[in-house]
């Protein structure tokens, strides 16, 4: 989670990711937008070409995964390259989206879920986010970290944790606002990012769940702020308050 005041953008140039994804023309898509981004993509239609390429000599820095591959469920290959302690971050993409398949997603070991068809600033958007998404320091010795798999954020102030349960859409509309912190996020970037494109959330929605996120914050709740008329923004400075 990055609350660190670092750019927003980063150099992507050449960070290898791999695309695996059975449907041609989706695939060519986001490879040559992934290329025209500045990415080194490239694609491959079946787990077993996957499995042949993250075994190869050049490693990559994320996977875009598919669930429906002509070689099975792509969650089994998630759940192989976790067990081989394979750490390379994994964006599930997929028209399976009821809860009960983004929680199954979580569990195999994915670290983001995106509802096909991806918007591309989102999908960029939650790319970069897995790709930089470490401990971050903060005021002191405190450190506030995401951790999606355990569906969490953990506080740490000295060897004091605090760890705070999260929604899988709390999870979501955290990570968008820590990694643009201190810049304001409009509302309908929030709603693509957080309930998906077309989703036709109204304000009573957004203010809901973030009253939600800022409870389960408690004393840190005031970290995210509105700003009228413009959207919302994480302030760094207040997260460490005690």
């Amino acid at each position: 989670m990055r609350v660190d005041g670092s750019p927003l953008e980063e150099t992507v140039e050449g960070v290898r990711v791999l695309i695996v994804e059975d449907e041609a023309l989706l695939q060519r898509a986001l490879v040559k937008m992934l290329q025209e981004a500045g990415y080194a993509a490239e694609g491959c239609a079946t787990k077993a070409q996957a499995r042949a390429l993250l075994h190869g000599d050049a490693p990559y820095a994320a996977v875009l995964l598919d669930r429906r591959l002509p070689d099975g469920d792509g969650l089994d290959l998630c759940r192989e390259m976790r067990e081989a302690d394979l750490k390379v971050p994994v964006i599930v993409i997929t028209h399976l989206c009821d809860d009960e398949e983004v929680v199954e997603g979580f569990q195999a070991g994915a670290d983001d879920y995106v509802i096909k068809p991806p918007s591309g600033a989102v999908l960029r958007a939650r790319l970069a986010a897995v790709l930089r998404r470490r401990p971050s320091r903060l005021a002191g010795s405190e450190t506030m970290s995401i951790e999606p798999l355990q569906g969490r954020i953990v506080l740490r102030d000295g060897l004091n944790e605090q760890h705070i349960a999260l929604s899988t859409r709390e999870l979501r509309l955290l990570t968008i606002l820590a990694d643009h912190a201190e810049t304001v996020v409009p509302r309908p970037m929030l709603v693509e990012a957080v309930w998906g494109p077309g989703a036709g959330v109204g304000d009573n929605t957004i203010d809901a769940a973030l009253t939600r996120l800022r409870r389960k914050l408690g004393s840190r709740g005031d970290a995210i702020v509105t700003v009228k008329g413009a959207g919302i923004m994480l302030r760094k400075t207040a997260l460490h308050r005690p």
